[in-house]
C-alpha cells in the first residue's frame, strides 16, 4: 500500500500492514512466513490495551479474517506469494488471540471463519494445516464455549472446523510419513478441541462433536495391531498427561496461566512419525476426553464407540470391544463409571428378541469384563442389571433353550458378585435370583405355562441355579485372589478372613470368605428347596451340589465346631469337598448362659427343617408300597401305582417374591395319593410317620410344636389356610401341587443327599443334630414298613446305607465312638454298598449335563429285614450322653433324648420352618386394651386392627384402616350398607384351628362390647397395665385419674360418654 492511502487508512489497519515482510523477503528461500518481530509488538500492545476502551479489538479481528479470506482463495488458485501472505496472517491471529486471552470472544466469530477457509484451501500443504492447527489451538485454550450453541453461525463454523480435522485424521495414501504426520496435526486439533469448555458448554450440541470425534481417534486404533495398542495405552496409562512428542502439553487451568499448544510438521533431523506414534496421539487425546466427562457424557461418548463399531461391523473381534469397555472404565472419572455396563444393558435389552450375533456375543463378553475387572465401580445399580440380564436370559431360552448366548450370559451375571460394593449386595442379588427362580418354578418361560416348553422350564432353571451359586463363587474367588495378592506384598503379616471365621491358613483357598460383604440368608434358599424333588435329574443333581456349597460357604459355623488337617491320602475325584475331619470341641468352663441358646429358632434352624421334610420326601418318593394315610405297611398294594408326594416348601418370607397376591392361598400340605383313589384309613400304633393332611405333629417339647391337626377340621377336608405369625405362605412355591409328576429318586440322589447332610453336620452340627435326628428315625421307621421286594430293593438298601452313613458322621463330630461303632457295624450287615462315590462337579456348570446313576439290575433282598439298621437305642443313649452336646444345649440326658424322640411328620418340620409370632392375647380379646379403646379412642374404631387377624399380613385395607380411612375408621358416619360389612369375617379363604388358634375378633364383637365398659371396669385395665398406680404400690390412681368429683363419677354411672365430635372425621 503506498504512503499517500496509508494515510488515510485506520490505525489498527496500519499496524497489520506493518507486520508483514515484504514481497521480496516473503518468496526468498528459506523464509519462515513469521510476521516482523517489532511490528507484531506494536500490534498485540495496541490490541491488548485498547480493546476495552474502543472496541478496537473486535475491528483487527474483522480486518484479519477479510485478509485471510481473500488470501485462502488465490492460494486455493495456486497464489505463491498468497499462501505466503496467509501464513503471516495466521501467525498474527495467533499472537493476538495469545495475549488477549481473556477477550478471545469478542473475535471468536472472525477466527473461526478466517480457520475455516484457510483449512479448506490447501488440504495437502501441511505447513499451512499446522499453521491453522496452532490457531485453532490457541483459540481452544482460551475460549470459554459460549457462543457455542446459542450463535448459529458461530456454532456451524465450529463443527465444519472438527469436520475437517476429523478428514485429516482419517487420511490415507502409500506415504506413510505424510500419512501419520497429517493425522498427528489433526489429532492435535482434536486434542485441542475436546480440552476446550466449548466441547463441553452446550448439552446439544456435545452429542454432534462426539459422533465428529470418535472415528478420527479410533481409525488409527483399527489400523494398529493389538500389540502396539496394548503397548501404547501401558504407556498412557502411566503417563496420563496429554503430552506428545509432536504437540505440547494442554492443561485446563485458569485462563492467563494457560499455553497454547505449538504444532508444526517437521523438524529438521527428525525422524518420521510412525503408526504408534499416531495411536499414541490418539489414546491420549481419548484419555484426555473421557476424563472431562459426566455420566450422561460417557454414555453419550461410549454409545459412539459402539456405533462406530457397529458401522465398521467390528463385533466378529472379541479383543476390541472387551479392549474399549475395559479403558473407557479405567480412564473415565471414578464416580461416573456405572454409566458403560447401565448403556451396555440397555444396548442388550433392545435386542434381545433378536437372532443370535457377534453383537450379542461382543456386549455380554463386554459386560462380563468390565465386572470381572480390578477397576472398581461406585454407583452401580447392581440389583436392576442382574434383573434386566435375567429378563435377557428367559427371552433367549423362550426363543430357544439350546442358544448358544445362554452360557455367556450366565458368566456374565455370575460376574456381578465379583465386586463387592455394599455389604449385602450378594444377598440381595441372589434374593433377585431366587425370586426369578420361583417365577419359573410357578409360572414357566414367558407364557409356555408350567406344562408348556418343558425343555425351557428346565433350562431356565438350572441357568438360574448356576447363576446363584455363581454368585457367591465369584465373590470369594476374587477375595481369594485379594488375600494372596496382599500375602504376597506383606509377607510377614497374616492374612485376616473375611469375617474372620477362616484360619489364616484358607485365606488363599477358593473357600475364603469376601471381604466386607455378609453371608446370604438360609430364607433365600429355603424357598428354592422345592428344587430338590424336581422330576428332572439334571436340575435335582444341580441344585444339590449348590446347596451343599451354600451350607458350606455362607451358613455361618458354629463357634464349637474346629476342623482338623485333612488326609494327604485322600481320594482324589470323589466327593472331597464333602470329607473334612470336624469334630466339636467344648471349653470345659463354657456355660450355657454365656451364649444365646441354640434351642431358641433361628433362620438356620428354620432352614434345617424345611430342608430335612423335603430331603425325606425325595427318600421315600416313588416306593410301590401302600402307604395310604397310615395304612398297615403288610397290607399290599398295587405294584405299579406309586403315590405322588406333593410337598410345598413354606419360604420365611414373601416380600421378594413375584406377585404374590396374583395367586390363591396355598397349602400346606403334604399329598398321598391312595392308589385307585381308596379312603385314608386309620393308622396303627406302630406305623410310619403319616405323611398326609391328618398327620399329627407332637411337638409338645419344641417352641411352636402343636399337637393335633394343622387344620383344626374334624372331617379331614383339606383347604387353604394361612399360617399364623407375621409371615404369609408363598403362593409362589406351590409348585408340586395337582398334577405334579412324581420324583422316582435315583440311586446318586442318595448320594447327594448323603453330601448336603454332610456338609450340614460338618458346619452347624449342633442344629443339624436336634432337627435332623428325629427325621433319621422316622426314615428308619419307614423303611421298616416298607416293602423289599421287586425292582424297589434298591431303594430300601439305599436309605438305610444313607442313614448309616449319616449316624458314622455325627458320631465323629461330636467325638462318640459308641455311634460310629454301632453304625459301622449295621453298615457292614448290609454285605453290599451301593451307594456310588459322584465325581466333584461344579455346582455352576452347565455342560454336560450330569447323568444319573441308576440303581443296579440285580439287588439282593435284605433278608432278614432288620440287616442294615442301626441300635436306635443305644445310638440315642450315646448321643444323649455326650458332655458337648449337654454343655452346649444345656439339656441333661432326659431332656436329649426327648427332643430325639418325639414324633417326626413332614408337616411338622414344615411348620417349624415358619417364623411364628405370638398374637393369641390380642386375638383372644383379653387383653385390657381393647376395654380401654371406647373411653381413650371415643367412636374412632381405628383400634379395630387390633383385633383383626395378622394371618394374612398386612395389606391395603390394613393400611387404610390403619390411617383412619377404612370401612371402619368411624361408626358415626357409615351407612347401614357399610356397616353390615363389618360383622363378616375376613372374606379371603381362612379358617383356623379353634382349638389352638383364637377366632377371628371382628369389629362387630368389639361393637358390642362398646356399651358394657364401666369405670371400675377402666381403672381396672389401667391397674392392670400399670397405667396410673403409684410408685408405693398402692391401688389408687395419680392425680389424672382422681380429678373427677365422686359427684361426676356417679353420673357418668348413669349417663353415656360424651362424644367427642373433634373425632367425627377422620383428621387427615
Amino acid at each position: 500500500m503506498s504512503s499517500f492511502f496509508a494515510s488515510f487508512a485506520p490505525n489498527h489497519v496500519n499496524l497489520i500492514n506493518a507486520c508483514y515482510p515484504s514481497s521480496s523477503a516473503l518468496l526468498a528461500s528459506g523464509s519462515t512466513f513469521q510476521p516482523l518481530p517489532s511490528e507484531l509488538s506494536r500490534l498485540v500492545y495496541y490490541a491488548s490495551n485498547k480493546a476495552d476502551a474502543s472496541g478496537k479489538l473486535a475491528k483487527l479481528g474483522m480486518e484479519l479474517e477479510k485478509r485471510a479470506s481473500a488470501e485462502a482463495r488465490k492460494a486455493k488458485g495456486g497464489n505463491a506469494r498468497a499462501r505466503a501472505q496467509l501464513l503471516v496472517t495466521i501467525s498474527i491471529f495467533k499472537n493476538i488471540a495469545n495475549e488477549c486471552k481473556r477477550d478471545v470472544g469478542l473475535f471468536t466469530k472472525m477466527l473461526l471463519v478466517a480457520t475455516k477457509e484457510a483449512l479448506a484451501c490447501l488440504p495437502n500443504d501441511l505447513e499451512l494445516q499446522a499453521r491453522v492447527a496452532s490457531l485453532f489451538t490457541a483459540w481452544a485454550t482460551y475460549t470459554d464455549g459460549k457462543l457455542i450453541g446459542p450463535d448459529l453461525r458461530c456454532t456451524s463454523d465450529y463443527i465444519t472446523i472438527l469436520k475437517i480435522f476429523q478428514d485429516r485424521c482419517t487420511v490415507t495414501g502409500k506415504d506413510v510419513e505424510t500419512v501419520s504426520r497429517t493425522r498427528l496435526i489433526g489429532l492435535a486439533a482434536i486434542t485441542a478441541a475436546v480440552s476446550s469448555d466449548a466441547f463441553f458448554s452446550s448439552p446439544e450440541q456435545f452429542p454432534r462433536q462426539v459422533a465428529i470425534v470418535i472415528p478420527a481417534l479410533l481409525h488409527a486404533l483399527h489400523e494398529a495391531d493389538i500389540h502396539i495398542i496394548t503397548d501404547e495405552s501401558r504407556m498412557v496409562s502411566a503417563d496420563p498427561s496429554a503430552n506428545s512428542l509432536y504437540f505440547s502439553e494442554f492443561q485446563p487451568r485458569p485462563v492467563m496461566d494457560r499455553r497454547a499448544a505449538s504444532i508444526h510438521a517437521h523438524v529438521d533431523g527428525e525422524t518420521g512419525p510412525e503408526l504408534s506414534d499416531v495411536v499414541n496421539a490418539s489414546l491420549r487425546a481419548f484419555r484426555t476426553l473421557l476424563e472431562r466427562c459426566n455420566a450422561t457424557q460417557v454414555s453419550i461418548v461410549f454409545d459412539s464407540i459402539l456405533q462406530h463399531i457397529n458401522k465398521n461391523d467390528l463385533w466378529k473381534s472379541n479383543t476390541v470391544g472387551k479392549w474399549y469397555a475395559e479403558h473407557v472404565i479405567e480412564w473415565a472419572q471414578y464416580q461416573h463409571r456405572y454409566a458403560v455396563p447401565t448403556l451396555l444393558v440397555d444396548k442388550l435389552l433392545a435386542i434381545q428378541a433378536e437372532p443370535s450375533s457377534p453383537k450379542h456375543f461382543a456386549i455380554v463378553e463386554m459386560l462380563t469384563c468390565i465386572f470381572t475387572s480390578s477397576i472398581p465401580l461406585i454407583n452401580l445399580s447392581t440389583s436392576d442389571i442382574i434383573s434386566s440380564l435375567m429378563t435377557v436370559l428367559l427371552r433367549r431360552i423362550s426363543i430357544d433353550s439350546n442358544d448358544t448366548l445362554l452360557l455367556p450370559l450366565v458368566e456374565c451375571i455370575s460376574s456381578l458378585g465379583t465386586h463387592v460394593y455394599y455389604a449385602d449386595q450378594i444377598h440381595d442379588l441372589a434374593e433377585e435370583v431366587v425370586n426369578r427362580i420361583v417365577s419359573v418354578q410357578v409360572n414357566g418361560v414367558l407364557g409356555r405355562g408350567r406344562t408348556g416348553g418343558g425343555q425351557a422350564r428346565e433350562t431356565a432353571l438350572r441357568c438360574l441355579l448356576s447363576c446363584l451359586s455363581g454368585l457367591s463363587e465369584a465373590a470369594d474367588r476374587h477375595a481369594a485372589q485379594h488375600n494372596a495378592k496382599a500375602a504376597e506384598t506383606t509377607p510377614g503379616t497374616p492374612v485376616e478372613a473375611g469375617d474372620g471365621e477362616r484360619p489364616p491358613s484358607e485365606s488363599t483357598s477358593t473357600t475364603a470368605r469376601a471381604a466386607r460383604r455378609n453371608k446370604v440368608s438360609p430364607e433365600s434358599w429355603q424357598e428354592t428347596l422345592a428344587l430338590l424333588c424336581e422330576s428332572d435329574y439334571a436340575i435335582r443333581a444341580m441344585y444339590a451340589r449348590g446347596l451343599a456349597a451354600f451350607i458350606r460357604g455362607e451358613i455361618k459355623k458354629e463357634p464349637f465346631v474346629q476342623q482338623e488337617e485333612e488326609e494327604e491320602n485322600k481320594e482324589e475325584g470323589k466327593e472331597g469337598s464333602s470329607y473334612r475331619n470336624v469334630k466339636v470341641v467344648v471349653d470345659p468352663e463354657f456355660k450355657v448362659s454365656s451364649r444365646p441358646s441354640i434351642l431358641a429358632a433361628d433362620p438356620i434352624s428354620r432352614f434345617l427343617n424345611a430342608l430335612h421334610a423335603t430331603a425325606f420326601t425325595l427318600a421315600i418318593s416313588g416306593w410301590t408300597t401302600a402307604v395310604t394315610n397310615g395304612a398297615p405297611a403288610h397290607q399290599p398294594a398295587e405294584k405299579d401305582t406309586p403315590f405322588s408326594a406333593n410337598i410345598n416348601i413354606i419360604p420365611p418370607s414373601t416380600s421378594n417374591l413375584p406377585t404374590p397376591d396374583a395367586q390363591p392361598p396355598v397349602v400346606i400340605d403334604f399329598v398321598v395319593n391312595p392308589p385307585n383313589g381308596a379312603p385314608p384309613s386309620t393308622a396303627g400304633s406302630d406305623a410310619p410317620p403319616k405323611t398326609a393332611m391328618s398327620a399329627t405333629s407332637t411337638f409338645s417339647s419344641v417352641p411352636g410344636g402343636s399337637d393335633t391337626s394343622p387344620t383344626g377340621d374334624p372331617s379331614g377336608k383339606r383347604y387353604s389356610r394361612q399360617q399364623n405369625g407375621s409371615r404369609k405362605l408363598s403362593a409362589a412355591l406351590n409348585l408340586l401341587e395337582g398334577g405334579g409328576q412324581p420324583v422316582t429318586p435315583m440311586l446318586s440322589d442318595f448320594s447327594l443327599l448323603r453330601h448336603v447332610f454332610i456338609c450340614a453336620h460338618q458346619q452347624v452340627p449342633c442344629r443339624a443334630v436336634l432337627t435332623g435326628v428325629p427325621m433319621l428315625l422316622a426314615l428308619e421307621r419307614s423303611s421298616r414298613k416298607m416293602s423289599d421286594g421287586g425292582q424297589h430293593v434298591g431303594n430300601l438298601r439305599a436309605i438305610r446305607e444313607l442313614v448309616c452313613h449319616l449316624w458314622i458322621v455325627i458320631g465323629k463330630v461330636w467325638d462318640v465312638a459308641a455311634i460310629v461303632e454301632n453304625a459301622s457295624n449295621a453298615l457292614s450287615n448290609l454285605q453290599l454298598a451301593i451307594l456310588p462315590q459322584l465325581p466333584d462337579v461344579a455346582p455352576t456348570r452347565l455342560h454336560p449335563l450330569e447323568e444319573p446313576v441308576h440303581f443296579p439290575a440285580a439287588v439282593d433282598p435284605i433278608k432278614p429285614d432288620t440287616r442294615g439298621l442301626v441300635d436306635t437305642e443305644a445310638t440315642l443313649t450315646a448321643l444323649a450322653s455326650s458332655s458337648g452336646l449337654q454343655a452346649i444345649t444345656g439339656l441333661d440326658r432326659q431332656g436329649l433324648l426327648r427332643r430325639f424322640t418325639i414324633e417326626w411328620t413332614v408337616e411338622g418340620a414344615l411348620k417349624d420352618s415358619i417364623e411364628h409370632t405370638s398374637n393369641q392375647d390380642i386375638l383372644r380379646g383379653d387383653t385390657p386394651f381393647l376395654k380401654l379403646s371406647q373411653t381413650l379412642m371415643h367412636d374412632n374404631m381405628s383400634l379395630a386392627s387390633l383385633a383383626r387377624s395378622t394371618h394374612g399380613g398386612v395389606g391395603v385395607e390394613n393400611l387404610r384402616e390403619a390411617l383412619g380411612r377404612g370401612s371402619v375408621s368411624n361408626l358415626a358416619l357409615t351407612s347401614a350398607s357399610q356397616a353390615s360389612t363389618l360383622d363378616r369375617s375376613p372374606s379371603n379363604g381362612r379358617r383356623f384351628d379353634r382349638k389352638h388358634h383364637a377366632e377371628p375378633l371382628v369389629v362387630s364383637a368389639i361393637k358390642n362390647k362398646r356399651g358394657k365398659a364401666k369405670p371400675d371396669e377402666i381403672r381396672e385395665a389401667l391397674n392392670t397395665i400399670g397405667v396410673g398406680k403409684h410408685p408405693s404400690g398402692s391401688t389408687t390412681t395419680r392425680a389424672p385419674f382422681l380429678s373427677t368429683s365422686p359427684k361426676s363419677q356417679s353420673a357418668m354411672q348413669h349417663e353415656e360418654p360424651s362424644r367427642d365430635l373433634s373425632l367425627s372425621d377422620p383428621p387427615y
